[in-house]
């Protein structure tokens, strides 16, 4: 996306819709890319903490920059792969990242009774949801996103 009105609907206001779902603990943000959805939450949020995790190194290097240029203390950023951490966040969120039935297979380590998991997706997930192992219960929110006329949908899941 160039253009930088796409880019304020896109990435901007499309990860600011999550927010009435978002909970109040640290949030792990998995695959962060260029820090989405994690440095604009981490904005909204200035008193939550959030870890942007993600394994390509030039990637992780760009959101450190921005992290320190927009002085966000409530930022940490780990370059590394799901697998390999060790922490259990309140809640994990993701943007663009896998199948749900994949999302949980990697997650499943690090999420404990109450860790939930947020899952942002561009279509609908009625299919994903039917699928889910028992040991799962799951949610979908639609989400409206100005100047957006695409389907964006939040799955919520947690432990059953």
């Amino acid at each position: 996306i160039r253009d930088p009105r796409e880019m304020v609907t896109r990435h901007l206001l499309d990860s600011l819709a999550v927010l009435p779902y978002l909970g109040e603990g640290d949030t792990l943000d998995v695959g962060t890319g260029a820090g989405i959805p994690g440095i604009i939450l981490a904005v909204a949020r200035p008193r939550q903490a959030f870890v942007l995790l993600d394994s390509n190194g030039k990637k992780t290097r760009f959101v450190r920059q921005a992290r320190r240029e927009l002085g966000l203390d409530n930022v940490e950023v780990v370059h590394g792969r799901v697998e390999q951490y060790r922490k259990a966040p309140s809640q994990i969120i993701c943007r663009a990242f896998a199948s749900l039935s994949d999302m949980l297979a990697l997650m499943t380590p690090i999420m404990t009774d109450n860790t939930r998991l947020l899952a942002m997706k561009a279509a609908s997930t009625e299919e994903e949801l039917a699928t889910l192992p028992t040991q799962w219960q799951g949610r979908h929110h639609t989400l409206t996103v100005p100047g957006l006329d695409e389907p964006r949908t939040l799955v919520v899941v947690n432990k059953a």
